[in-house]
């Protein structure tokens, strides 16, 4: 705070500034967590903060001496067809009360795309906690991406097997096993989220404490199935239910029909039919010139011309030619497409590209994926 004196007259002008967070602020922003999230039990919110919340992932919007808004940018990496990009998950973005409708979290949002393109990110995710905040997002360049399917399982469609392997809760010994199991699985899906061992550990750990628990199919001593399962009101959400191979999904399911019998079992998994999907997040391009580049470069028998245009991020504001792999910055004013960072990211992601005009065919369609967010 700068004070100075104007005759007789005592004016104080209060500093506003963006800036990463310090270990003396943290409890400060518990406190703003807990007001701008008063759903959030206590026990999650310190959960939250002995496992993700980190000072370098952290930025704080600071006015008049106080916290006015925060995000956190956590970093995932994401399988990009045959390559690996960095990107930042968008967690906790919040404001104060009595400073909301100010425009403070869309300069945090602007201050943070620039960081995270200094750190090399490529996009940015999201997934909005309530369905007004999905517009909000998109004025800020963001697009639904991310979705997954929930069906309903029969448990009469899954006949009890003779105990060959062993179905279990997940422990301690498990970790190695199973980490492998899942990361394999991960591996193997394309535009897909992926976890860290350390993310794996959090992500069990949250299952086991709030609602749920970690199941695992050993055959022989290896991991061949596993399953995070949530229990709420009567209702099981298995999520990320994974098997080695069919036989071994029929049995891991009959077991799990057997666990949770009596109850309603849904199934949470990647979408396959575009028909049965539910949107879950949304994902936004922070460095155009190099997702072009890694898009180029897998589909190198595709050309075209694009002018992109981002009214929050003024390095995104490129035209380029695309062409036997290869991507250059070009003057020209006639192009092929011109799109938002909205449109452009939603087709190098390749999300319901069956849904848009004709014109937007060239681009694959796929199906991105990301689940157990902490969300």
């Amino acid at each position: 705070m700068i004070t100075f004196f104007m005759g007789k007259y005592l004016i104080k002008k209060f500093s506003t500034m963006i800036t990463y967070t310090t270990d003396s602020q943290k409890q400060q922003i518990i406190n703003c967590w807990k007001t701008a999230f008063p759903n959030d039990s206590e026990a999650f919110v310190d959960f939250y903060f002995e496992k993700k919340q980190q000072n370098e992932n952290t930025l704080l919007y600071v006015k008049d001496d106080e916290i006015a808004a925060s995000l956190q940018m956590l970093p995932y990496k994401m399988s990009y067809y045959k390559c690996s990009i960095n990107t930042s998950y968008i967690s906790g973005a919040m404001t104060m009360p009595r400073y909301r409708n100010q425009g403070l979290m869309k300069n945090l949002l602007i201050h943070a795309f620039r960081e995270m393109r200094k750190r090399g990110d490529v996009l940015t995710t999201l997934i909005p906690q309530e369905p007004w905040l999905i517009d909000y997002y998109k004025k800020m360049g963001y697009t639904p991406c991310f979705e997954y399917e929930l069906t309903e399982i029969n448990p009469n469609d899954y006949p009890q097997f003779p105990d060959k392997m062993r179905f279990k809760e997940f422990e301690l010994a498990d970790f190695k096993g199973a980490y492998r199991f899942y990361k394999r699985y991960l591996d193997g899906q394309n535009l897909c989220v992926q976890k860290s061992q350390t993310d794996f550990s959090i992500m069990v750990e949250e299952c086991q404490n709030f609602e749920g628990n970690v199941y695992v199919l050993v055959d022989k001593g290896s991991t061949v199935g596993l399953c995070f399962c949530f229990c709420s009101e009567g209702k099981v959400i298995l999520k990320d239910c994974i098997a080695e191979n069919e036989n071994y999904r029929q049995y891991f399911l009959s077991k799990l029909m057997q666990k949770f019998k009596n109850q309603s079992i849904f199934l949470y998994s990647p979408v396959i039919e575009s028909s049965n999907a539910v949107v879950l997040g949304m994902a936004r391009i922070v460095n155009v010139f190099k997702l072009m580049q890694l898009f180029a470069k897998v589909h190198p028998h595709l050309e075209f011309s694009v002018k992109v245009r981002d009214k929050h991020l003024l390095e995104n504001n490129v035209t380029l030619s695309v062409s036997n792999g290869r991507v250059t910055i070009i003057t020209s004013q006639i192009v092929d497409f011109e799109l938002s960072i909205e449109k452009l990211t939603q087709l190098l992601l390749g999300y319901r590209i069956s849904s848009l005009e004709e014109k937007y065919a060239i681009f694959p369609q796929q199906h991105p994926y990301m689940s157990l967010m902490l969300e």
